[in-house]
């Protein structure tokens, strides 16, 4: 059963929740959110509060965006927008049974907004309750059909569920709507290999993503100074955002394990934010290790050049939380594709690809 979120009053003595540093009858409490005894209007103050509570969200401020949201809607329940935002923060918290009914409360409130629908879908998607999702991101496509995020949360859902035709349907209306989307086009392709589409048509798919998003960086491609001494440790770096509990760090860690230390220096770039056990073990085999989720394809491409990488490996492919926009850069002399995808990357860029009788029968 969803329980309601406390909804604690700021004493006036309290700091206030706006994070000003002010008592909160110095501060916020002037705005009186909860009468209207005040000249002025209670919706204008409620508005600014509002906006105050955004910033705080944006700027990673959960507790003072929270509090904020939790005056508003305690001033006016039916409040869709402070509603919203209020379950945001709760699942950002990992209380997504609270989130949910916040939600759904904001939907009530005002059903005409898309948004709402949205963002209960990605919580039902992230609570594993993917029929939900379904219906959410529908919904939020009757009111607005014109968002390819929209599009692209529904396709990877049904995805998910088998449904591989009707999810690139999705994922080509999403690319339709926002043509330079790269991780959208990866997810095109990712879904099309494991569908019926014939190998020589697959491959020109693969192809056509180099046209669209490595063609226009090749007249910047520059060369590489890399020290040529033979005698000298390579730097081999190596790409990817499984670098946790998933299967290419199952089939990594033994050849990090052994590889020769005396003759390679070994580099992480590592494009994820979950970090576990594997993360920790594969980091402590690399000399260098870099959490990268948060640079431009640019910056990292200009870090892995800084770093003097001579054999940059791709691990990911067409796979989620890739950055092939980097490789198609060419921060590296020699680029490398294994493991990750059972398919071409489709860029010229890469030099080789490692594979098997068993993964390329």
């Amino acid at each position: 059963m969803l329980t309601k979120p406390p909804l604690k009053r700021t004493a006036r003595n309290d700091p206030c929740p706006c994070g000003s540093g002010k008592k909160y009858k110095h501060c916020c409490q002037r705005k009186d959110l909860g009468r209207t005894t005040n000249v002025h209007s209670p919706t204008a103050f409620i508005s600014e509060a509002l906006q105050t509570a955004i910033q705080h969200h944006q700027s990673g401020r959960l507790t003072q965006a929270q509090a904020i949201c939790q005056q508003i809607v305690q001033a006016k329940p039916s409040h869709s927008e402070a509603l919203h935002l209020l379950g945001l923060i709760y699942h950002c918290q990992g209380n997504s049974d609270v989130a949910v009914g916040l939600i759904r409360r904001a939907i009530k409130a005002k059903p005409s907004e898309a948004m709402y629908y949205f963002n209960l879908g990605h919580m039902r998607q992230d609570m594993g309750q993917l029929d939900e999702a379904s219906t959410n991101y529908r919904r939020a496509l009757l009111l607005k059909p014109d968002d390819a995020d929209t599009y692209c949360n529904l396709a990877t859902v049904l995805l998910i569920q088998g449904q591989v035709d009707e999810a690139v349907v999705n994922f080509r209306k999403a690319l339709l709507l926002k043509p330079d989307d790269a991780a959208a086009y990866s997810r095109l392709l990712f879904a099309q290999n494991l569908g019926t589409c014939p190998p020589a048509e697959a491959f020109s798919a693969h192809q056509r993503y180099a046209e669209r998003f490595e063609a226009p960086l090749k007249p910047f491609w520059q060369p590489h100074p890399n020290n040529r001494d033979p005698e000298r440790r390579l730097k081999v770096g190596y790409v990817s955002g499984d670098f946790c509990s998933h299967v290419v760090a199952y089939f990594l860690e033994p050849i990090l394990a052994c590889h020769d230390k005396s003759a390679f220096q070994i580099h992480g770039y590592y494009n994820n934010i979950q970090h576990d056990g594997h993360t920790e073990r594969i980091a402590r085999h690399m000399d260098h290790f870099l959490a990268c989720h948060g640079l431009s394809d640019e910056q990292l491409a200009e870090r892995i050049r800084a770093d003097g990488i001579d054999i940059l490996v791709d691990l990911s492919g067409h796979t989620g939380l890739n950055r092939l926009p980097v490789f198609a850069r060419k921060p590296a002399p020699v680029q490398v594709n294994w493991i990750g995808y059972p398919g071409s990357t489709g860029l010229s860029a890469m030099d080789y690809r490692i594979s098997d009788p068993w993964q390329d029968p």
